[in-house]
């Protein structure tokens, strides 16, 4: 059996605290979604490294400045287009 390499390892623990939803610190909210809890969780770091456009967004002040779970609203995006953004 071959071993998995430091990256492979690295990307599958990435993946696993995503769908286990583990040490969350942000919610994504998109603007067709009407009915409260209807939000994906994600890690602010992983929004920033592979976003332009969520880090702009993660490095507002009023983002930066709270200090409970944030939940942002994408109102141009649909709910469908928003999933397969993060995923």
């Amino acid at each position: 059996m071959a071993s998995q390499t430091n990256k492979e390892l690295f990307v599958g623990g990435l993946a696993r605290i995503l769908k286990e939803q583990r040490q969350v610190d942000v919610r994504l909210k998109a603007g067709d979604s009407d009915q409260k809890g209807v939000s994906i969780s994600a890690h602010k770091l992983v929004l920033s490294a592979r976003s332009e456009v969520f880090k702009m967004i993660l490095e507002t002040e009023e983002i930066k400045a709270t200090t409970t779970l944030d939940t942002i609203t994408l109102s141009e995006l649909k709910h469908t287009e928003l999933v397969a953004l993060v995923e």
